[in-house]
């Protein structure tokens, strides 16, 4: 199928209301024939995630800042997940001139109360999770957007096209396969329609999962630019069993965003606890919140 046609028959789909199956199994016809790249996580890295305090509440759990388990009825669709589908997303470290770790997680989990000019303070959890068994993940760097403002992601694009340069040669279908992974990258990273853009990437998911797995290789999740940090930063989805088997949670500590009253564009985010390492249950208890 041409791409210019896949793109229009799939977001027509996404638009009218196709059920997740009938979009999960057209995206994995399109990219079933495509070399999807992937790498592994080394045991010992970590990764990032944050949680909003909601009311007022102190978190004391690993659980409370992982993915939603009690209520699936609060997971909302995700650019890695349908609705009711528990995902896992996080932050990965890496060196950039426009973000970090921190300030890709704030970006994430605090861009509602940032544009909320009601909102004079509000507190957000940080956990560091460090990978304790390695993590096969599929990465999405194709996103021309990514080339001036995420090193990383640009310097993995300049290698998955070297790889298929060694693998075929300069054929045709080396630009066919970079401009299919252009378009699902482009998708990941987008800001707008993301009612529709949303089902589409969670179909993609969703859909190379099983095409790993029937070759025996599982993957645990994907990598793809924050769009909330302009495709600065690297964001993470896992599946919530590679959650489970795969990850601690190793540190926690508040974040406070404060708005300055005089001017409402102005905001500061600083430490607002004492440092925590929870205990091999994944509990926790802050001694000191400001």
């Amino acid at each position: 199928m041409e791409l210019e046609t896949f793109k229009d028959q799939v977001w027509e789909l996404a638009k009218n209301g196709a059920t997740q199956q009938e979009l999960e199994d057209f995206v994995g016809m399109f990219y079933s024939h495509k070399p999807i790249s992937y790498y592994e996580i080394e045991a010992g890295r970590f990764i990032a995630r944050g949680r909003y305090n909601e009311n007022g509440e102190i978190f004391c759990n690993k659980d409370q800042l992982s993915y939603i388990k009690d209520d699936l009825s609060k997971v909302k669709p995700g650019r890695a997940n349908f609705s009711g589908q528990p995902v896992f997303y996080a932050a990965i470290p890496h060196d950039s001139t426009y973000s970090n770790t921190i300030s890709t997680i704030m970006m994430e989990v605090a861009l509602n109360s940032i544009h909320n000019f009601q909102t004079s303070r509000e507190y957000f959890t940080v956990g560091r999770w460090r990978v304790k068994k390695p993590l096969t993940v599929a990465v999405l760097p194709f996103s021309a957007t990514n080339l001036d403002r995420n090193p990383s992601m640009s310097a993995m694009r300049e290698y998955y096209n070297n790889y298929l340069i060694k693998q075929f040669g300069h054929h045709p279908a080396n630009q066919y396969f970079l401009d299919s992974l252009e378009y699902i990258s482009d998708l990941f990273c987008r800001y707008d329609n993301r009612d529709i853009s949303y089902q589409i990437c969670a179909a993609f998911f969703n859909a190379i999962c099983k095409m790993f797995s029937k070759d025996n290789t599982a993957i645990d999740g994907i990598v793809y630019p924050s769009a909330n940090t302009y495709n600065a930063g690297i964001n993470i989805a896992l599946n919530t069993k590679s959650v489970d088997e795969k990850l601690e949670l190793d540190w926690v500590q508040m974040i406070a965003m404060q708005r300055n009253p005089s001017n409402p564009y102005d905001l500061f985010f600083g430490h607002a606890s004492d440092e925590q390492f929870p205990d091999v249950s994944g509990n926790f208890c802050f001694k000191n919140v400001f």
